[in-house]
């Protein structure tokens, strides 16, 4: 099915629902109102004006959608391209073309983010060495597109931010004292996959509130809808999270977090994504820690201070043995590799007026080190210091017109420790300034833009893919990129007939960056990229239960190579996301069932880089059903079916090079005592 198709095809559905919905109300009386949470109280649930939307998957979504992954959680919100979804190792997501590249799998244009800590693990080639999230562990997990909605969280992020929020005691226990235990136990077809969660809430009083989980999830290797094994190892991941806060009074609260997962694969190749036997095959073992500790700062009688103070320390260590001594694995990458990034931040929001001008002032100083030991001759060492400050002042001029400014100043020293010797130390400035606003038009209708220019500054891993001869790219030079956004929101009730709801969004972008911090020198490097598109959302409810959301992303990306003979040649981006849309329609009981249909689908797509390339488009169906009542004897009970690829179809997605899985049943059972 051809996205032109799609699009004609969620549009009857838009038109036919208004006509379903008023011959629903001559006949019977509405069922509660249905609420699709679409955002979060929390900073990172929400977008600057003149952003695009931020997009928030809830944890009750996650739970509905069975996610087993990062890539699981993400499907569907436009702007982002996922593959492999089913594979917790694999996740590996891409944000308006940055990031999601099968042999640089980690892009600093992407920020992964842990509770406000980076999961960066770094670029070792052809390996994704970043934090293995499980989706039982999530809160909520939110995305912001483009440097502006992420200024917040570094220089550079010319993509977009991942920010995910995990669960906490309280959230367990509904703020009360007392014990609460949830245990979650499922399985999938595909892959003889099973996962189970213990989560343990505990409130001795309100004071304190403690949570501990454990989760495993494990998984054979897949087939694809032909019944062929995907070239993609299996797994088998523990993953613990330990939370407590303490409220000191009703202005200050303490909260420590350490979240630890670990992964061990045996005989597997090299390349973690593209399942290349070329490199030859290796055992590789990863772990992850997050650990933070916090202050908050909130007294109810002050609206200029909203404080958190905090601590993080982020280590991801991957340790890979060549099994062949001769082969090339053993010879370049093999090695043991350990990122460890500290990090202490201090921000405060405060809320104040100068004349008719309302202010909500976010600012905040970032301080962090990042240091990589590695126990091979291929890959460098390093260490790269970071001192940030930023400011995002949020202004609004009356009811209807609201503009953003924001500023971000980040200083870095970085140094790298080669086979050859030291590389460094080089000082470096990155200045990021963007301006954004929002204009009611009335009727539930609003305008919106923003233009950001944005300076990224070197990671570690620019060691080992520049010359000598490009030593000035070390850490002497930035990244620069300007972003423009445009766009219109809809937000309103009784929209077509009463008690109805319908909210969206489009957006328009287009990225440039030059002097880009890419690249291998002996071959061709690639100094600058356009990226430009449109990203689309829609959610519609009826008082009746019936509803329906979809999102469509549109994608139109090129690079400027230069090859080593010295010529300059704009080409179509190799890591270019086929045009994609997401339809769902589903109706609510108040019984406690939910039952949905899902269409995802993509667009053929041609690439033209020297040679042309043709990768056909797809499109698979999936099935939800969720039984979870509100109240009575099974108040507490959740049980999710699911049947993803339902007509079992081969498809491969355009950004990978190995099959998604066929046919596949999920089942899962979850309580809470």
């Amino acid at each position: 099915m051809t996205l032109r198709a799609l699009l004609l095809c969620s549009l009857s559905v838009a038109a036919l629902l208004p006509a379903a919905a008023r011959a629903q109300t001559t006949t019977t009386e509405l069922d509660p109102v249905l609420v699709i949470d679409t955002g979060t109280e929390s900073p990172a649930g929400t977008a600057p004006a003149g952003t695009a939307p931020a997009t928030t998957v809830t944890a009750d979504e996650i739970a509905q959608r069975q996610a087993g992954s990062l890539s699981d959680v993400l499907r569907g919100v436009p702007g982002v391209a996922t593959n492999h979804a089913g594979n917790l190792l694999a996740t590996n997501p891409s944000i308006r073309g940055f990031g999601g590249g099968g042999h640089m799998a980690s892009d600093p244009s992407v920020q992964i983010t842990l509770d406000g800590a980076s999961t960066d693990g770094g670029r070792v080639y052809q390996n994704i060495t970043s934090m293995l999230a499980d989706p039982a562990l999530m809160k909520s997990v939110t995305v912001l597109k483009g440097p502006l909605a992420s200024l917040e969280y570094g220089s550079g992020i010319t993509g977009g931010t991942v920010a995910m929020e995990t669960i906490t005691g309280a959230d367990l226990t509904g703020d009360t004292p007392g014990f609460r235990f949830r245990q979650l136990l499922g399985a999938n077809s595909n892959g003889k996959g099973w996962v189970t969660s213990s989560t343990l809430g505990w409130q001795p009083n309100d004071k304190l509130d403690v949570l501990f989980n454990y989760t495993r999830r494990a998984q054979g290797r897949q087939k694809d809808g032909d019944g062929a094994p995907i070239a993609l190892d299996g797994f088998n991941v523990p993953s613990t999270l330990f939370k407590a806060r303490y409220r000191i009074d009703a202005a200050n609260s303490v909260t420590l977090s350490y979240t630890q997962s670990e992964s061990s694969e045996r005989d597997v190749p090299y390349g973690q994504l593209s399942g290349s036997a070329i490199f030859g095959n290796v055992n590789r073992d990863r772990e992850g820690t997050v650990a933070s500790v916090a202050w908050n700062y909130t007294p109810d009688d002050n609206a200029l201070m909203d404080l958190e103070l905090k601590y993080s320390r982020s280590t991801q260590q991957i340790d890979i043995v060549a099994l062949d001594p001769s082969s090339f694995a053993a010879r370049l990458f093999a090695g043991t590799f350990d990122l460890q990034t500290d990090r202490l931040t201090l921000k405060n929001t405060a809320r104040f007026s100068t004349g008719s001008i309302d202010h909500t002032l976010r600012t905040g100083l970032d301080l962090s080190r990042q240091s990589r030991d590695t126990l091979n001759g291929s890959t460098p060492s390093g260490e790269a210091d970071r001192v940030g400050v930023f400011a995002i002042n949020e202004m609004a001029f009356g009811p209807d017109l609201t503009v953003t400014a924001g500023l971000r100043l980040e200083r870095q020293t970085i140094e790298g420790q080669t086979s050859t010797g030291t590389i460094g130390p080089f000082d470096t400035t990155a200045r990021t300034a963007g301006i954004g606003f929002e204009q009611a038009l009335g009727q539930g209708f609003s305008a919106f833009g923003a233009l950001t220019y944005g300076e990224g500054l070197a990671s570690l891993d620019v060691f080992a893919s520049r010359s000598a001869s490009r030593g000035v790219l070390y850490g002497t030079d930035v990244q620069k990129s300007r972003t423009v956004e445009a766009g219109l929101k809809y937000s309103g009730n009784s929209a077509f007939i009463a008690g109805d709801t319908l909210s969206g969004s489009v957006t328009v972008y287009h990225t440039q960056v030059r002097d880009a911090l890419y690249g291998v020198a002996t071959s061709g490097e690639y100094p600058g990229f356009k990226m430009r598109g449109l990203e689309a959302e829609l959610r519609y409810a009826l008082d009746s239960g019936l509803y329906a959301q979809g999102a469509v992303s549109i994608n139109n990306h090129s690079e400027l190579f230069y090859s080593a003979a010295g010529a300059y040649a704009w080409r179509d981006f190799l890591y270019t996301p086929a045009n994609s849309a997401t339809i769902t329609l589903g109706k609510t009981f108040d019984t406690g069932w939910d039952l949905s249909w899902t269409l995802r689908a993509a667009d053929s797509i041609t690439l033209d880089r020297g040679t042309v390339t043709r990768k056909a488009g797809w499109g698979v169906h999936d099935i939800s059903v969720r039984y979870a009542p509100d109240e009575g004897a099974l108040a507490g009970l959740s049980v999710d079916f699911g049947i993803e690829n339902v007509f079992d179809r081969k498809y491969t997605d355009n950004l990978a090079t190995q099959p998604e899985a066929g046919r596949n049943v999920k089942l899962t059972i979850a309580k809470t005592f």
